[in-house]
């Protein structure tokens, strides 16, 4: 991820979606939906920092199990503090190529990556 263009990931209504596998390998398949902060990783409240990342015993050979069975991965996200301005897309993106550097290690993936800073809080264009 660091030669890409994170602002690639970002949609029209600032919604990060991110695809790891084509849709023919995903198609028809079951899929697995995982919170990210508190799921897979340790509860920061904003994560914002690649060097406060830390996985959660047990994640990483879950997801590998998945993985190994075929069954698509997929990691979901609300992030609040990109909606109340405490931090941009590009710290999310430096904490994202961390998770998924430190999950390739373990021979574990994910095939899809998507995240909301949308919030009741949050600064426009993200109060909701």
């Amino acid at each position: 991820m660091n030669d890409m263009n994170f602002e690639t990931y970002v949609d029209d209504s600032d919604l990060w979606s991110q695809c790891f596998a084509s849709s023919g390998k995903t198609a028809g398949k079951p899929a697995l939906f995982l919170d990210r902060d508190g799921a897979i990783v340790e509860e920061i409240n904003y994560l914002q920092r690649p060097e406060d990342l830390a996985l959660i015993p047990g994640a990483t050979e879950t997801i590998a199990r998945a993985n190994e069975r075929g069954v698509t991965t997929v990691l979901i996200t609300n992030q609040a503090g990109i909606g109340r301005g405490y931090f941009g897309w590009h710290q999310f993106a430096e904490v994202q190529e961390k998770l998924v550097t430190e999950l390739s290690a373990a021979n574990a993936h994910l095939d899809a990556v998507f995240a909301c800073p949308h919030h009741s809080d949050g600064k426009p264009p993200h109060q909701h």
